[in-house]
């Protein structure tokens, strides 16, 4: 029950004993960052966006992956807020530098995109260019309904 990091210097009892390496490495298993080098990349966010738009995300990651030129320009979009997890996870598209990013990474993948995508990229593109993300989304039916409202609206699939 409590962080690991209450028992790191040996202070407190965790479980009534010091805390071991083994507990360090357990520690280690739980922790789950966006994506996840394990032999291939395992992308933790896929399935938690909208039915409308997760296969315009999925072609975008692959399309910035994979094909040269548009990897080239997200490398150059992307390179000054590599680092910049934080401020995305408090303010997300709202700072200038990650919109500027996601606006040059969704429109390389957008002008790559089959026509049978045009729907699902056309939503992301326009969601990007407002500067929002589905968790804007969320938040904005929770003010509207209360959490449960917005959680129940979305579980029945209603947009």
């Amino acid at each position: 029950g409590r962080p690991l990091a209450a028992g790191a210097d040996g202070r407190v009892l965790l479980d009534e004993r010091r805390p071991t390496p083994a507990d360090l490495d357990y520690h280690l298993t739980t922790l789950f960052p966006p994506v996840r080098p394990r032999g291939f990349l395992e992308v933790r966010y896929l399935d938690s966006v909208p039915d409308q738009i997760w296969p315009a995300v999925v072609f975008t990651l692959g399309t910035l992956l994979d094909d040269p030129a548009a990897s080239d320009i997200a490398a150059e979009a992307t390179e000054s807020v590599a680092t910049a997890w934080d401020r995305a996870a408090q303010v997300g598209l709202r700072d200038r530098r990650l919109h500027s990013a996601a606006y040059r990474c969704v429109h390389a993948a957008a002008e790559r995109a089959p026509a049978e995508l045009e729907e699902s990229m056309r939503a992301l593109v326009r969601s990007v260019e407002q500067g929002r993300s589905p968790g804007d989304d969320f938040a904005d039916r929770a003010v509207n309904y209360g959490i449960a409202g917005a959680v129940t609206q979305l579980a029945r699939g209603e947009l």
